[in-house]
């Protein structure tokens, strides 16, 4: 997935080697009795269609969206907090409130009002992610006394992988009361891949999500106290998604329920990967939203803020590619090979960040922030087909929080050191925890440090180390997926950040 944008935020892949094997061509037997024939496979269809749809659902749905931290580890759901250097280094704390160069238009535009003549601040942020993923499954078999085969496939697999997230943000001063600005940032991205042996490939083989976010502000002194910002933002998301289908597994459901066995002779035993069907599919959208923001200055050495970012809701409208052996598409239709559009609902969370900071002395100062993330919004999943139906999956996610505090000292008068430490709770309950969604509640602690270079550029540097959490899953059922795995995965983050922030 390729976007006008010089860096791809995520792209990752197992490092196991991947195995090939010569392509097995699949010749439905002949059919004597067409009618009984139909018969059996609509009788079939009815025991195995969710194990066909529920497949296709998480890959087209739940794939879009399968931005977890296991294979993202940026932040929670699939937003990511590297939006600054700066902010990066106190472990994003008191970013409502602190307002000391232009990244304010994103945190806080309100906070604008403290900042005189023009800034462009400009950062890279680079993401190191550490994931083990642990898995085992089985495929229902009907040949065996326990009605199942164990996956072949790779059980371990090591994801480590490294990205690169830009952002620029901009402010310049109308009048003492009045100032505009911009950010263009990628507030949400994630990605994953696994080789197409991966035990879990029928669950999550790839996905991959990008947005770029464009974002114009205004903010205005009310009193010497009190400022307010208001800002739009035009959002656009683009994301790819894929999964194997479990073509021996599906046919093996079909003798279960009374299909000819000779029907699967061309497929290799159930748990195999070398007859594998694929379903992709691509998406993108445009959406607006809004911002709203406020400074409360309640003298020179204390200040809060509060920033709320609106939800955006997005169509992503695109097209599914299925391709799998003639005999799958006989079972369940859903599963035939074509190129068909369909569209998904996904809704970006609103939040609310309310931040304080006070100036111990003229040395030390002291932040916090404390962040709501409305992701109980994602209820269900909801696909539409461009042929007519569409179908939902619970997925209750609750809404999370994240708590934050920094600390910063004027070492020199050209050196500013930062720390902060930060947790913040997983949306996603025991319930629904998935391969896709394997993140779980995190601590993070950071270091960062601002240099003057003159009186009007400055350098700033972040760097952030979020503890390893690991997720415990089981996901799928043999009668209703026609594969079940569990598993554990384990992820630990590293992030390091560079910024410039020029005065004009």
């Amino acid at each position: 997935m390729n976007l006008a944008w010089p860096f791809k935020p995520s792209s990752f892949k197992g490092s196991a080697l991947k195995m090939t094997h010569p392509t097995k061509k699949v010749t439905a037997l002949p059919i004597e009795n067409h009618e009984a024939f139909s018969f059996k496979m609509n009788t079939c269809a009815v025991r195995v269609k969710r194990a066909c749809i529920v497949t296709t659902i998480r890959l087209t749905g739940i794939g879009i969206l399968s931005l977890g931290v296991a294979f993202q580890a940026l932040a929670q759901g699939y937003y990511i907090d590297e939006q600054s250097a700066k902010r990066l280094g106190d472990a994003f704390s008191g970013g409502a409130a602190d307002a000391s160069d232009a990244s304010t238009v994103f945190y806080n535009p309100a906070g604008m009002v403290r900042l005189d003549g023009g800034q462009l601040v400009g950062n890279l942020s680079g993401v190191y992610t550490q994931t083990d993923v642990t898995m085992s499954g089985v495929s229902f078999d009907a040949s065996s006394a326990s009605m199942s085969s164990a996956i072949q496939g790779q059980e371990s697999v090591n994801l480590n992988e490294s990205f690169l997230i830009p952002s620029v943000y901009f402010s310049y001063q109308l009048s003492p009361s009045w100032h505009v600005g911009a950010s263009l940032n990628v507030p949400y991205s994630s990605g994953s891949e696994f080789d197409t042996d991966f035990v879990g490939r029928y669950f999550s083989l790839k996905s991959d999500i990008t947005s770029v976010n464009l974002g114009l502000m205004a903010s205005y002194r009310i009193s010497a106290q009190w400022s307010v910002g208001l800002g739009l933002n035009a959002q656009y998301i683009e994301a790819e998604i894929q999964n194997q289908v479990n073509s021996s597994g599906i046919c093996q459901l079909g003798i279960a329920s009374g299909m000819p066995a000779q029907l699967c002779a061309g497929l290799d035993s159930s748990g195999t990967y070398t007859d594998d069907g694929n379903v992709k599919m691509t998406g993108d959208d445009f959406a607006l939203g809004y911002t709203v923001g406020v400074l409360y200055q309640w003298d020179f050495d204390t200040r809060f803020g509060l920033n709320y970012r609106s939800k955006i809701s997005h169509t992503l409208s695109g097209d599914a590619t299925i391709s799998a052996p003639a005999i799958v598409g006989m079972i369940e239709p859903m599963l035939t090979s074509r190129v068909e559009g369909g569209s998904v609902e996904l809704v970006t969370p609103e939040t609310l960040d309310v931040s304080g900071v006070y100036q111990l002395n003229e040395d030390w100062h002291v932040q916090a922030t404390v962040s709501w993330f409305r992701w109980s919004r994602f209820e269900t999943l909801d696909i539409e087909l461009d042929n007519g139906g569409g179908f939902s999956t619970a997925q209750n996610w609750d809404d999370s929080y994240r708590l934050a505090a920094g600390l910063g000292y004027q070492l020199t008068p050209n050196w500013v050191l930062r720390t902060g430490m930060a947790y913040e709770t997983t949306p996603v309950p025991d319930e629904t925890v998935s391969l896709d969604f394997a993140f779980g509640d995190f601590y993070a602690l950071s270091l960062g440090a601002s240099y003057q270079f003159s009186e009007t550029l400055f350098f700033d540097v972040g760097y952030q180390h979020t503890f390893t959490f690991n997720r415990d899953i089981t996901q799928g059922s043999l009668t209703v997926d026609s594969a079940e795995v569990s598993g554990n995965v384990e992820t630990s983050i590293n992030s390091l950040a560079l910024g410039v922030n020029w005065l004009f």
